[in-house]
Parts: C-alpha cells; sequence; structure tokens
C-alpha cells in the first residue's frame, strides 16, 4: 500500500486553514491525527462551544485525547476502530467563546458562547447552533465525515447522536462509538423507549420483515437459527425482537451489540458491534476510503519500449 507523506501534508494543511479571520476572531485547526489525505480518508472533525481563547489548548488536548481512546484504549477495545484506524483523521476546529462554559437554562445560566450550545439538565437534550457547527466545519474541513461538538461543561449530558454528536468533557467515548455507527454507516438504534409507537423503520440493521430469505442480513444466519430468534440464543445471528425504540413488531440482528448498549456495556461487559453492523462499518468504510492512496506511474499513456 502505498501512502502519502504524513508530515508534509499535515504541515501543509495547518498552514492553508489556520489564522483564518472570521467574525472578528483568529479560527485554526489543529491536526490531531494524520494518517493521509483528507479526499481519502474519514476525517473526523472536533468543534468547542464554551471555551475561551485562554481554554483553546485544553480543548484540543482533550479532543486528542477523546479520539485517541477511539483506537488506543487498551482494557477496552472496539474491534471496527481497533482495526481500521489507519481509514482516520481527525481535526480540531478552535473557536474562542466570549464566556466559559454552556448554558442551563433550566437552572437560569445562559452563556454567551460561539455556537450557542446548552442543555435543560436531561442527556437527550443538548442544542447547539448546528448551522452555524455546519457552516464552520464545511469552510474549514469540507471534507469532513463526522462532526463532534465538545461542550466545555461535564455535568448533566450524555454524549447523544446527531450531527453533530454532542460530547461533554467526560468519559463518554463509548458512546461516541456507538453515535458515531449512525453517522458512518446509517446503522439505527437497536433499543426500545417505553412509550414508544410507530413504524419499525428500515435501517440495515433494523427491520420488520419475518421472512427469513427476505431479512437484510439472511447471509448471517444459520439454517438451524430459530426465526424470529430466541433471547436465550445471545452468541449467533437471527431475527430478535425489540429495536429502533420499539418493543415489537420490529427486530435487529442479534442479541446484544454497540447498537444496543450505547453505553458500551452490558452487565459490566464490553460490547461489540455484532456481525451485521460490523460488516456495514467496514463496507461504508471502504466506500470511502480506498486501500491505495497513489500509484506510480501516473494514469495516461504508457509507452514500452
Amino acid at each position: 500500500m502505498l501512502r502519502s507523506n504524513p508530515l508534509f501534508l499535515a504541515f501543509g494543511l495547518a498552514a492553508a486553514l489556520t489564522s483564518t479571520p472570521v467574525s472578528a476572531q483568529v479560527v485554526t485547526v489543529d491536526t490531531l491525527s494524520w494518517t493521509g489525505p483528507t479526499a481519502n480518508r474519514i476525517n473526523i472533525v472536533f468543534l468547542g462551544d464554551g471555551y475561551t481563547a485562554q481554554e483553546l489548548d485544553r480543548f484540543s488536548d482533550w479532543s486528542r485525547d477523546a479520539f485517541d481512546s477511539l483506537f488506543l484504549n487498551s482494557k477496552n477495545p472496539t474491534r471496527f476502530y481497533v482495526d481500521h484506524k489507519s481509514m482516520f483523521n481527525a481535526f480540531a476546529i478552535r473557536t474562542a467563546s466570549t464566556q466559559s462554559g454552556v448554558s442551563h437554562p433550566s437552572s437560569g445560566i445562559n452563556k454567551s458562547t460561539f455556537y450557542g450550545c446548552s442543555f435543560g439538565g436531561n442527556w437527550t437534550t443538548g442544542s447547539c447552533n448546528r448551522n452555524k457547527a455546519m457552516q464552520t466545519a464545511a469552510k474549514y474541513l469540507p471534507e469532513y465525515s463526522a462532526m463532534i461538538m465538545v461542550f466545555n461543561d461535564q455535568g448533566g449530558l450524555r454524549a447523544t447522536g446527531g450531527d453533530p454528536i454532542y460530547l461533554p468533557e467526560g468519559d463518554y467515548i463509548h458512546v461516541v462509538k456507538h453515535e458515531l455507527g449512525h453517522n458512518l454507516a446509517d446503522l439505527g438504534d437497536e433499543y426500545e423507549e417505553a412509550g414508544r409507537t410507530g413504524d419499525c423503520g428500515e435501517t440495515p440493521n433494523t427491520t420488520a420483515e419475518t421472512r427469513r430469505e427476505f431479512i437484510k442480513w439472511s447471509r448471517w444466519i444459520l439454517p438451524a437459527t430459530p426465526i424470529p430468534s430466541l433471547t436465550a440464543i445471545k452468541t449467533t445471528t437471527g431475527l430478535f425482537e425489540g429495536a429502533n425504540y420499539q418493543s415489537s413488531g420490529c427486530y435487529r440482528p442479534e442479541y446484544d451489540c454497540l447498537m444496543r448498549s450505547y453505553t458500551g456495556y452490558d452487565n459490566g461487559k464490553l460490547v461489540q458491534f455484532c456481525r451485521p453492523c460490523a460488516e456495514e462499518m467496514i463496507v461504508k468504510a471502504y466506500q470511502t476510503v480506498s486501500p491505495i492512496d497513489s500509484s506510480l506511474p501516473a494514469p495516461g499513456t504508457v509507452t514500452v519500449a
């Protein structure tokens, strides 16, 4: 596999993207991790809200540590990320806020921040100026694949999904692994929520289909596996009821999966992507990243003497 020189490319990118005036301030892009050209990588961009100019070094350092922990957590490795680290780049876009911290409207705390991020005391209620975040990412890293908005706040909000993914400073990286399943491979949630009703919603890993031959992941299902599958069968692929917030009528591939146990644990045990979800992550990764960065000779006519 041929790779371009990462030091040269990283220096060139940093030189092109740093010290750009926006809204009367300097926006700087830090290269957190570089494995190859942005045109042929999954590019994760970290944005930060509620960091004053004096706190931006901490934001960048924390973002680097968070990104590294996706791949380097020796105690709790998630195989897809560990095995495919060479497909990922990571960057942090520094934008200073007037005040430190984010808003807590339910507590009467309102801060003046670059992206206007806030939460209402519940981990599902984080919000930011999404349009501004998307415009910033698109301007300074147009080839980004996923955004992670880091809140300068450690209380009340767990990492939660969307574009961007909201991530407070804290130990929530396993939730980010789950959320990237949505962003990078269009995977659906596999857990149920009380009181939720409606259509199942078809995703690569959720379905209302019960006919064996039409199940999207049927190639993973052994002939002896009953359809629907019994919850007692915890180590095989089948058709398990309960997915996409529905307790009935909607099915998932395996008893447990990182898309179901979104914290990354089930009764203290590390949970991986199930087989069909891992396959979908790998397929989507290779649709974005070619194993070959460059080749010789260059395209064109080759004359053989």
